[in-house]
């Protein structure tokens, strides 16, 4: 569904989304196992109000290690509570909505006020961090002026996002442990998301030409020029035809990408449930 220019570069382009094989030799027989993704998270859209399944997304993109599926649960269901007190602000006649309220869980304003606020901050400038920084090591070509000419090598991309963040050109070895590190198993799908982010907010109408499901701005999707992060949290289509295949068309290229080393072994695989 997705253009062939959704490409990571420096990355072969052979392999095929979803059966995809990437064959390591077994023993001297030569045997061949299929390379296998460390995990595949369901994105629970057929049973889950939408913003609570992709709220589920993004809290892996901010908190991917096992270690902190604690505070990943604690922030998916902050980003939900979050996406519907900001959308009822947009728009009112959602929020009066006789269809809005049935279909969020309780659970999801379940949190006391001052744990919300801390947690959703928290875990929202996680995630931006690893949105950007992300994005910027997988799609250097589109960053050019951030590079200042350098070649897209991680150290020099590390640079480039620490000051972007706000970070000291000293704090380049902290950014790769506190951001770079930790994103790795779940690269892909921050550089989608954040790729979906820019493109859903482009009003040239460039997104008709690098994607077969569009345009965005058809009246159907109101909130895409209003606030891309809430589209991405409410549309179903967004995720289903844009972020989630995108996002395994990067997966699926780590492997063969020059520049870094990601297995498929180490990624997190998302799919539609």
């Amino acid at each position: 569904m997705l253009h062939p220019l959704a490409q990571i570069p420096g990355c072969h382009s052979g392999n095929k989304i979803g059966n995809h094989r990437v064959t390591h030799p077994v023993g001297s027989a030569g045997l061949e196992r299929v390379s296998q993704p460390r995990e595949t998270i369901r994105i629970r859209l057929g049973s889950l109000a939408t913003c609570e399944a992709v709220a589920e997304l993004y809290s892996y993109i901010a908190y991917p290690d096992p270690l902190d599926a604690k505070r990943r649960e604690q922030f998916s269901i902050a980003m939900a509570r979050w996406a519907v007190l900001e959308r009822g602000q947009l728009e009112k006649s959602w929020n009066e909505s006789a269809d809005m309220k049935p279909s969020i869980r309780p659970l999801v304003f379940s949190q006391l006020e001052q744990d919300f606020l801390k947690i959703y901050s928290r875990g929202s400038k996680i995630l931006y961090r690893r949105l950007v920084l992300a994005f910027m090591m997988l799609c250097p070509h589109l960053l050019e002026d951030e590079i200042n000419g350098l070649s897209p090598t991680i150290s020099n991309v590390v640079l480039a996002a620490a000051r972007k963040l706000n970070y000291s050109d000293e704090s380049q070895k902290t950014v790769e442990a506190r951001i770079w590190a930790p994103v790795k198993p779940v690269i892909h799908a921050a550089a989608a998301a954040m790729y979906c982010l820019s493109k859903l907010e482009d009003t040239s109408g460039s997104t008709v030409n690098l994607l077969e499901v569009g345009p965005w701005d058809d009246g159907q999707h109101p909130l895409c020029h209003r606030n891309p992060m809430l589209a991405t949290l409410f549309y179903e289509d967004v995720i289903k035809e844009l972020l989630l295949p995108m996002a395994e068309q990067f997966r699926v290229q780590l492997p063969s990408c020059s520049r870094f080393q990601i297995s498929d072994e180490d990624t997190i695989r998302f799919v539609a449930d």
